[in-house]
């Protein structure tokens, strides 16, 4: 059988720019990161951010992007794999 790739939108950012601004602005920050976080989803350390989501826990580093899909779920994928797969729709090409 032959298979294709949903096509979907999802909220992400790179952690290392989250690292960066949980320590030096957190306003900054996008709602959607600081819900979960305020909900105790996402713990963020020195060089990698643990987040837990209904299925499973996990860490995400600093090449990694962390993401937000449709259903309001946190997940991360190495930043070469989210380039390859997402594109931001508002940067022309």
């Amino acid at each position: 059988m032959r298979y294709q790739t949903i096509v979907k939108s999802v909220f992400a950012l790179p952690v290392k720019e989250i690292i960066e601004l949980a320590q030096t602005d957190f306003k900054r920050l996008p709602v959607w990161f600081k819900k979960h976080y305020q909900a105790g989803n996402v713990a963020i350390g020195s060089n990698k951010i643990i987040c837990e989501n209904d299925h499973w826990r996990f860490e995400a580093g600093l090449d990694d992007y962390l993401i937000r899909d449709d259903k309001n779920q946190l997940d991360s994928m190495k930043a070469v794999a989210f380039h390859e797969m997402f594109e931001d729709p508002f940067t022309k090409k």
